[in-house]
């Protein structure tokens, strides 16, 4: 070793990111290459593959980086950095599936999210929704800055797991204790709980200020076009812009329609009228938006890899189409 070079004890947040994104590119042609015949398949699937997709990444990530893979995915092996426990063995599958559900929730938050809902609608509201992402949030910040200050480079997936990441081949227990000072480890962990109630105050605020009635008007509506069209995975936002003109006001709607149903014109233009319908009937605040912006997406959504059609349509707030386009 290069006498004037530093001696990695751990790996640290850059690398373990760039190792992260590697993996991510590898499952994703992965999931190109077995969509190509299994594209039937995923297409009655739609966005309820996601479960695929989290299946293969735990078991590539679960497996490869347990005893069974010797704590190395495809991408570690090539950046010879490996995941162990910090007695310098090599974690159980048990405890290589745990640590990777942390990273499965902040990676595929949206449609983990998207997923449930579709599977039990009970959980879309407001209220659990806003509990949800603030969790993803708060692990977000357990994972990211807890690797970024914790003096053996440990985020939460790693206290969970009892897991450290060093260089392949060079664990060395008297260096790795050396490293642990107890009074940067608790600020570490200070730094993480001081962000998470920061972001859980900052989003009360935000809340507050946008309105709980126009948030509950919003859900209300999303519940209605769930409930009265074929529609699923629905989202809604308004959107003011300012401009030399004055101000325009638009009702953006976003949802995804079965590919066999989308591939009937006259079947997916009856949905989209009875969605029309659905906004023109419950939302209340209609008449002061200058169009209602309404995007359809069908295809499937594998967590690995996605492929869509989309069509956008434009409507005036009195229900007629101005525009549409893909």
């Amino acid at each position: 070793m290069d006498g004037n070079k530093p001696e990695k004890i751990v790996i640290g947040f850059w690398i373990r990111l760039l190792t992260d994104i590697v993996d991510a590119i590898i499952l994703g042609i992965f999931g190109a290459l077995i969509s190509i015949p299994l594209k039937p398949l995923f297409n009655q699937m739609g966005e309820n593959g996601l479960w695929v997709g989290l299946c293969v990444s735990f078991l590539y990530v679960g497996i490869l980086q347990s005893k069974i893979g010797k704590g190395q995915s495809i991408a570690k092996r090539l950046f010879k950095i490996e995941v162990i426990r910090l007695d310098g063995g090599y974690l159980s599958l048990v405890k290589s599936f745990m640590r990777y559900i942390i990273i499965a929730l902040i990676f595929y938050n949206s449609w983990i999210w998207l997923a449930l809902t579709s599977i039990l609608p009970i959980l879309n509201n407001d209220a659990i929704r806003m509990v949800f992402f603030l969790m993803v949030a708060c692990l977000f910040i357990g994972t990211v800055f807890l690797v970024a200050f914790h003096p053996q480079k440990r985020g939460l997936h790693d206290y969970i797991a009892g897991s450290i990441v060093v260089p392949k081949g060079a664990y060395d227990n008297a260096k790795i204790l050396a490293l642990n000072s107890k009074e940067k480890e608790r600020n570490a962990i200070l730094i993480w709980i001081g962000l998470s109630i920061a972001i859980i105050i900052a989003s009360f605020f935000l809340r507050k200020v946008n309105s709980m009635d126009t948030i509950q008007e919003l859900v209300a509506l999303q519940k209605g076009i769930d409930q009265k069209t074929n529609f699923t995975n629905i989202s809604i936002n308004l959107n003011t812009k300012n401009n030399s003109t004055g101000t325009t006001k638009t009702l953006n709607i976003q949802a995804f329609l079965a590919k066999k149903t989308f591939d009937i014109d006259s079947v997916k233009k009856s949905e989209r009228l009875k969605l029309v319908e659905v906004v023109k009937s419950s939302y209340p605040h209609l008449n002061e938006c200058d169009a209602i912006n309404v995007l359809i997406r069908t295809g499937f959504n594998i967590g690995i890899y996605s492929f869509y059609y989309r069509e956008n349509t434009v409507y005036d707030k009195e229900g007629q189409e101005i525009k549409k386009g893909k």
